[in-house]
């Protein structure tokens, strides 16, 4: 778990990740997202989706909640801060972009490594996860961490093609103290 640790970070999304975060999106190959429940034709269109990422990274990037993770120094995917209510909470999300990297313990480490800058970098009490009830990969991921599923909900955002049934997880700012001094490895 050490080497995994020092393998993988989270860094502020940068103007040289955009090509990639859009090709996970609108690569038709990417079934992924299709399994997820996302429906392609309610995608922003790529170049509305770069002009809104390059925007956002020149105008405000303190306002950017886009963090890239990084496997042994290639970006791989994104963790995303959404739905941020100040001094309350945040919805997090996780995207790998490529099925090569998933399955490897990435999240595992990413997850614990993005959350801590989130609870650093927003004055959050809790992180909320709305993950799809048929994603298997991540809801076995928040139960290794030890992330509290609090109840289930139905997901709706405009790529869905319809409502998705998720279950509701929360990671408190408390909670998360906790989880960070275990997972970190020890020198």
């Amino acid at each position: 778990m050490q080497d995994l640790w020092k393998s993988v970070r989270v860094r502020a999304f940068q103007e040289s990740d955009i090509d990639q975060h859009i090709a996970y999106w609108h690569n038709p190959e990417n079934t992924f997202l299709e399994d997820l429940g996302v429906d392609r034709q309610r995608l922003i269109p790529a170049h509305k989706m770069r002009e809104q990422l390059q925007y956002v990274l020149n105008k405000m990037p303190q306002a950017c909640s886009l963090l890239t993770i990084e496997y042994q120094g290639q970006a791989i995917g994104v963790h995303e801060l959404t739905d941020v209510v100040e001094q309350e909470s945040g919805v997090m999300h996780a995207s790998i972009w490529t099925s090569e990297f998933r399955g490897l313990g990435i999240g595992k480490v990413s997850y614990v490594k993005a959350m801590q800058w989130y609870f650093e970098h927003f004055p959050l009490q809790r992180i909320l996860f709305k993950t799809p009830k048929n994603n298997r990969a991540a809801n076995k991921l928040k139960q290794t961490l030890k992330i509290k599923q609090v109840g289930e909900c139905t997901y709706e955002l405009p790529i869905f093609g319809r409502p998705i049934e998720a279950h509701l997880y929360e990671m408190t700012r408390s909670a998360f103290e906790h989880l960070a001094a275990l997972a970190a490895p020890r020198e």
